[in-house]
């Protein structure tokens, strides 16, 4: 949640990063040195020194925080350094929780054990849903428990004296946020695909597609025809298109109801592929009523190509949502 604003708080930090810089420290010392506070925490949190464990923790989200900074203003970003970065900062998260654990155990407060271990499961699938989702190609950022939220929520706790309730807080938050994360990676490959219908279009659409084949002639697997009166797609209009596709995959629906019903997706080239991400925000927003026409509309408009029964199916499964069981046979 606090990552969004990341690009502001750059210009704050960038000053700090030169004057780091200058002291001839490398990014990787501050990263490492964050790990080594983070193990005096967790040693403080065993001991019982809650507030002490704060202090560190606040500490360490600080070399956490400007190793970046220092990272830019030398140039020393590189792959290695991102990778490394989030490798400490996975260590950093359990060594503080399994602290906390022992902490517990040794009190002994079982239930605050069983918290501390649920919000360290839940701070591994935070990163873990995330990471994976990007090996397969989708930023997932989504989520009201990232890490800066999470150490604050500690950090509070400790100080304050109130460690469990924010391990309740902790728990719960972070194990919703992975499961946001699982929903939204879902959501995210669902649109993918449905983009890459849009893009694939707009090869035969634009006359971009070399000669097709005797085979690909044959009616059942020609795309649909384009419709006359049908107005070019300009580079101004896909920018348009992009963005709102990408708000779409983020769980904004607007600019995609917005755009796609507009006069110039009605009449281009690919408004038919459009109309699948148009009928599928609809959806989203409730009005099945309205996603239905829209791709009972795509059937009925192009029954010889393989766009009718994509369309027909999409129709059918929109009519038993909205429990109209005749509509959906």
């Amino acid at each position: 949640m606090l990552s969004r604003y990341r690009e502001t708080l750059r210009g704050w930090t960038a000053p700090i990063g030169y004057a780091l810089f200058r002291l001839h420290l490398r990014p990787n010392h501050l990263t490492l040195a964050g790990l080594g506070v983070s193990l005096l925490a967790a040693s403080a949190f065993v001991t019982g020194r809650t507030r002490s464990a704060g202090f560190l923790l606040i500490l360490a989200g600080l070399f956490d925080f400007f190793d970046g900074s220092l990272a830019r203003a030398s140039g020393q970003v590189t792959p290695f350094g991102a990778f490394l970065d989030s490798v400490i900062d996975r260590y950093s998260d359990l060594v503080v929780l399994l602290g906390i654990v022992v902490l517990f155990a040794r009190t002994p407060n079982a239930r605050g054990a069983i918290l501390a271990m649920a919000a360290l499961v839940g701070s591994v699938m935070v990163s873990y849903t995330k990471a994976r989702a990007e090996s397969i190609g989708i930023e997932c950022n989504v989520g009201m428990m990232e890490r800066p939220e999470r150490l604050i929520c500690l950090i509070a706790g400790a100080l304050l004296d109130l460690l469990e309730p924010a391990l309740w807080v902790l728990a719960i938050l972070a194990n919703i946020t992975a499961l946001q994360r699982i929903a939204f990676t879902r959501r995210a490959m669902r649109d993918t695909a449905l983009l890459s219908l849009v893009v694939l279009a707009l090869i035969p659409a634009l006359g971009l597609a070399g000669p097709r084949s005797p085979r690909a002639t044959h009616r059942s697997s020609a795309p649909p025809p384009i419709q006359s009166g049908a107005r070019a797609v300009t580079p101004d209009l896909e920018r348009v298109w992009a963005d709102a596709i990408v708000e779409f995959q983020r769980g904004n629906n607007d600019p995609v109801i917005r755009e796609f019903a507009s006069e110039a997706a009605r009449t281009s080239p690919i408004s038919d592929y459009l109309g699948f991400v148009l009928a599928d925000a609809l959806a989203r927003e409730g009005d099945l009523a309205a996603a239905r026409t829209v791709v009972t509309a795509i059937a009925d408009r192009h029954a010889d190509s393989l766009l009718a029964p994509e369309a027909l199916l999409e129709a059918a499964t929109l009519a038993g949502r909205a429990g109209d069981d005749d509509g959906a046979q």
